[in-house]
């Protein structure tokens, strides 16, 4: 029986790529880029030239005379670290590339910002995440930060961190992640206070909107981690 269900696969597997070649795809033009053609046109790669960069796919294989995925841009590179694609999600950016949109697949949804701004060569917070649940628990250990959104628009947010802070030779810490421990790379927010000369600085964490439980039995628990003469305030607010 598994021998029968092996030569189907393998009849239907050289159907598909002699229908492909039969009839192939439409030719493909890639605007400020390069489009390469591999395996007599049935495999397409996209280059963006020098400046640009690449929102979507980089290869796409002829399926039946058409293309499996949608074609891609090059768009103007801005002076933030590229952003161009979520899990579960698209991104869509302005022509310069220094405010972005993000979009969840159908049967997801948003957690986090929907849209970021580049200022001063930083996006103004995390890239959020397309979510099918809320998430009830969260070691950083997964893309982002678990839809937590750093509220605050100065550019002094929380950031995601392994191993020892910047600042660990004045005794501040943490010197690793307390989930995981040093010798199994986790990660931890940090925020660092280090060298401030005002006391005005916050930096504001919102969590996800969580659903109302059936009963008074919810806690809210975390691990943190608070040493030096800066060190500053942790207020939670529920």
């Amino acid at each position: 029986m598994k021998v029968l269900v092996l030569v189907v696969i393998i009849f239907l597997y050289n159907s598909f790529f002699v229908y492909g070649l039969n009839k192939p795809c439409p030719t493909l033009t890639l605007r400020n880029g390069s489009v390469r053609y591999r395996s007599k046109g049935r495999i397409a790669k996209f280059r963006c030239n020098r400046g640009f960069i690449l929102n979507g796919e980089n290869l796409a294989a002829c399926v039946g005379r058409e293309w499996d995925v949608d074609i891609p841009k090059c768009v103007f590179k801005s002076s933030c670290q590229a952003i161009t694609r979520i899990p579960n999600g698209h991104v869509f950016g302005n022509k310069q590339w220094t405010s972005i949109k993000f979009i969840c697949n159908n049967g997801y949804h948003l957690v986090g910002r929907a849209q970021l701004q580049c200022r001063n060569s930083k996006w103004d917070g995390e890239a959020p995440q397309c979510l099918t649940s809320v998430q009830l628990s969260c070691d950083f250990e997964s893309y982002g930060i678990c839809g937590w959104d750093n509220a605050t628009r100065s550019g002094y947010f929380w950031r995601k961190r392994q191993f020892a802070t910047p600042s660990h030779f004045l005794d501040t810490g943490p010197g690793h992640d307390h989930t995981l421990q040093p010798k199994n790379n986790g990660h931890y927010l940090y925020i660092e206070t280090s060298g401030l000369s005002s006391k005005t600085h916050v930096a504001r964490l919102h969590s996800p909107l969580f659903p109302p439980v059936e009963n008074n039995g919810t806690c809210f628990t975390f691990w943190y981690h608070m040493f030096g003469a800066t060190i500053g305030e942790l207020i939670v607010y529920i």
